[in-house]
């Protein structure tokens, strides 16, 4: 729980507090509801499995962005929760999760991030 940065200085510290039966319970969530479908597969009590599918959300990601960034107009471009937030808000978090993805590639920062972080690495 030490290890699990929130990005703002602060750590994870309630980490320890999940038991087994959460824990299998949100890995199972995230695998049948809430990544993209077919793309990951639970193979292992700790382990997930990379399926492929990444070029397919990336087109629909792109066509996400262009509609979105059609939204976004003169009158409404200052709006605190009006189409820019909800762009940015999108480009952050494309899965729209309450999850957050503990982000170590190199064993040595990790950090965690939203939704896009995380399939940014899944498609390299």
């Amino acid at each position: 729980e030490d290890t699990l940065e929130q990005g703002d200085g602060h750590y994870y510290d309630y980490c320890s507090e999940i038991d087994e039966e959460e824990r299998k319970f949100h890995i199972a969530n995230l695998i049948e509801k809430a990544l993209p479908k077919g793309m990951f597969t639970l193979v292992g009590e700790n382990t997930i499995r990379y399926n492929g599918g990444a070029d397919k959300w990336k087109k629909e990601f792109v066509t996400a962005i262009q509609e979105k960034a059609q939204a976004v107009t003169v009158e409404n471009c200052m709006m605190c929760i009006g189409a820019v937030y909800q762009l940015e808000k999108f480009l952050k978090n494309p899965l729209d999760l309450g999850y957050q993805f503990y982000m170590d590639e190199y064993g040595v920062n990790g950090y965690a991030e939203q939704s896009y972080s995380f399939l940014q690495t899944v498609s390299q």
